[in-house]
């Protein structure tokens, strides 16, 4: 892979990981401790980020697949998107923060599925040489919880909306940045709508399997991303440390992606590989049922790495294989959908309800019952593994996109 490419692209997701991972993390300690939403406002709002990728992604890979250049249609995405989140740190009430993120989300979800096909289009050999890309993307992550940790220490403050106006600044230098990326034209095809193409992979019995674990999986996470920072700080982790020890997830995959999986893959196959990434997140929640003690809790975080790498690059990897040319974009933007949108949809009001089932008391006074919590999604993923273990088989996805 040439050198200068390989540059470019690496930028591209590093700032594209860096403008999540400046305020995601803390975003459910934020509404909780500085605006004081309810626990049901806040899984109402996190239920918008899939809910936006159920609305955006197949759309949007229509229309990078068939009508826009997509290095600007990305350009556009983020710029956008940097707006929105200067927008949202000037808003308190639960309707107004709703109507930001949810505007906001509209645009990460094309987004999280199109700079990884724009980077799939230029890669020589994607399967081989994606993770070398991508793990840029986890270095980016790292430094924007560094960089806030190391902002909040400096300050002497705990949490605020500087996590916001950072990843505003961050998103719109990406905007720029994209624009400057090698052209990526649409592709020409005899297949008006890429969108329905893609659906038809979902025809082969282990494309279909594959993307029922990636709906459970998903809808899991969302326990992770709605109650992670606010468990961490009960069992004794400031919230000023919060951005920095999260980011131990993202260590983890670094050596995971720049070690584990070049060496790993060619040799496992996809199958074996999804089943190490999946089989690590009911580990990561027996652990968080457990609570202690605190080094073994942080310590667990780096079954993220792991999951993240062998599960959610891979995934990636194997959608691109099996979709053809015209419609990579769609393939990508059809794993959003069902993972990051349908599952994650479900998932947030379901982890919510779960959270208000084991807890006891209202408002600052609520107190909740993690270990009865985390227990729900690790017996969910463990059936889950084990089924996906037991149906998928490693083979060529048969490419019925390609008949009428």
């Amino acid at each position: 892979m040439p050198s200068r490419l390989r540059l470019r692209l690496s930028l591209l997701l590093f700032l594209h990981c860096a403008v999540g991972g400046a305020w995601l993390p803390v975003l459910s300690l934020y509404l909780q401790h500085n605006l004081r939403f309810s626990v049901e406002n806040i899984a109402s709002i996190f239920a918008l980020m899939p809910l936006a990728s159920i609305a955006a992604p197949l759309v949007s890979g229509q229309l990078a697949d068939r009508y826009f250049a997509l290095q600007r249609f990305l350009g556009a995405t983020y710029l956008l998107g940097g707006v929105l989140l200067y927008l949202l740190a000037r808003q308190a009430g639960v309707e107004a923060v709703a109507a930001c993120l949810f505007g906001y989300f509209l645009l990460s979800a094309q987004a999280n599925a199109l700079s990884n096909a724009l980077a799939f289009h230029h890669l020589p050999d994607p399967a081989r040489n994606f993770g070398a890309v991508r793990v840029w993307g986890t270095i980016g992550w790292i430094a924007a919880g560094w960089g806030l940790t190391a902002w909040r220490r400096s300050q002497g403050v705990e949490g605020g909306t500087d996590a916001l106006l950072f990843a505003a600044g961050l998103s719109l230098v990406l905007g720029l940045y994209c624009l400057t990326l090698p052209h990526t034209p649409p592709a020409k095809s005899a297949q008006p709508w890429a969108f329905l193409a893609a659906w038809r992979l979902l025809r082969d019995r282990n494309f279909a399997v594959f993307m029922a674990l990636a709906f459970v999986i998903s809808s899991q996470l969302q326990y992770f991303a709605q109650i992670s920072a606010p468990f961490l700080h009960r069992i004794g982790i400031a919230s000023a440390d919060l951005p920095a020890v999260m980011t131990v997830a993202q260590v983890s995959e670094i050596v995971a992606m720049a070690v584990l999986l070049p060496a790993l893959l060619p040799r496992l196959g996809v199958r074996k590989c999804l089943v190490i990434g999946a089989a690590a997140w009911p580990l990561r929640c027996l652990v968080y049922a457990l609570g202690r003690p605190l080094g073994l809790v942080i310590a667990s975080l780096a079954l993220s790495g792991i999951s993240f790498t062998f599960f959610t690059i891979v995934a990636q990897v194997y959608v691109n294989e099996a979709a053809s040319s015209d419609i990579k974009a769609s393939a990508q933007s059809l794993l959003v959908l069902v993972g990051s949108g349908l599952g994650s949809f479900l998932g947030a009001f379901w982890a919510g309800a779960v959270q208000g089932y084991f807890s006891m008391g209202a408002g600052a006074a609520r107190a909740v019952n993690y270990t009865q919590v985390f227990l729900v999604p690790a017996t969910v993923l463990t059936l889950a593994v084990l089924a996906f273990f037991l149906l998928f088989r490693d083979q060529p996805v048969a490419r019925y996109q390609a008949k009428p």
